[in-house]
């Protein structure tokens, strides 16, 4: 196998050229290739105060078929992977994928402690008959692509640059659970989606959006926040009005692209006052969904599939 290597949170456009390499030297070896990642993602078990993911396991699970991964190896993260040397990792690597060819960022660190790096990976590659190649960071606007810099646009509430730094529109999937039910007494029903507690979203505010239900797409407006506009302490949440949808929605699994930041979230003199400006932030999303371009159209269409792709949940050995 030929292994893209990394933590791909979020498969932006930096990680992406990493897949278009690990293809080209699938292409002249005739080795089969594909992503290997760990999962849970490191920070989350040697931080526990590192910041939110960008997607969760299932999202980048949905990412890997997006962009067409033949093969994605999801490892195990535990502390006795952690544990391994960057040899004994690379051992265990083997043993579980059959690597013919390694394809890394020229950041990449593994094994205990991190101490091994791309020097060290090049020269077991040599020593292993392995393919090898490590690749500069991707810049773009002068700056290098990375999950760091598509979390802080992103928290920036810039869903515009976040699409742009991972070729894709920034998503939200979970399921559709039970909320106050006022949306609907105001006349703009909503979808209350319960978001995991890992997952990144951006600023509390009201956001454009698409959401595609039995393969149609609808325009629709998240609102992310506490509204603030009725009395008592509430969670955050995240409530979305799908334009055109009588449907029943409740425990359905909905995905939902963010497409651009409407407004902050405000607090109003009361419901009518709420009401009037909800109508022009509905008018003001169906206006962003309408001037989408065939390409950005035909990239949503493709996120929204469901297709097969071979998943493989390995173990790694036992600590050297």
């Amino acid at each position: 196998m030929i292994a893209a290597l990394g933590a791909f949170d979020g498969f932006h456009r930096g990680h992406q050229i990493l897949l278009k390499e690990a293809r080209r030297l699938s292409d002249f070896s005739g080795a089969r290739w594909g992503v290997v990642t760990l999962t849970p993602h490191p920070q989350l078990l040697f931080s526990p105060k590192s910041p939110a993911l960008l997607f969760t396991e299932q999202e980048r699970h949905r990412l890997a078929r997006f962009l067409s991964v033949p093969q994605y190896v999801r490892i195990p993260f535990t502390r006795e992977t952690a544990d391994l040397s960057p040899s004994g990792f690379l051992d265990a690597l083997h043993a579980l994928c059959g690597i013919k060819g390694v394809v890394v960022g020229s950041d990449f660190r593994f094994g205990k402690g991190r101490s091994g790096n791309v020097s060290f990976l090049e020269r077991e590659s040599r020593r292993r008959g392995w393919f090898f190649t490590a690749l500069e960071q991707m810049r773009m606007g002068g700056t290098p692509v990375s999950s760091t810099r598509v979390r802080r646009v992103l928290l920036e509430g810039n869903l515009m640059e976040t699409a742009e730094l991972l070729g894709y529109p920034f998503f939200v999937s979970g399921p559709v659970v039970r909320g106050d039910g006022r949306g609907r007494t105001l006349g703009f029903p909503t979808a209350n989606v319960a978001v995991p507690a890992m997952k990144l979203l951006p600023p509390d505010g009201v956001y454009a959006c698409v959401v595609f239900l039995n393969g149609k797409r609808h325009a629709a407006a998240v609102n992310i926040g506490r509204n603030p506009t009725f009395p008592g302490a509430r969670a955050r949440r995240f409530e979305v009005h799908i334009l055109e949808c009588d449907a029943d929605l409740y425990d359905r699994v909905l995905s939902v692209f963010l497409l651009q930041r409407l407004r902050p979230e405000l607090h109003f003199s009361g419901p009518a006052e709420l009401v009037a400006r909800v109508k022009e932030d509905v008018a003001a999303a169906k206006c962003v969904t309408a001037l989408l371009s065939p390409e950005e159209d035909s990239v949503l269409e493709r996120l929204s599939r469901d297709e097969n792709l071979l998943v493989q949940e390995r173990s790694t050995v036992s600590v050297e």
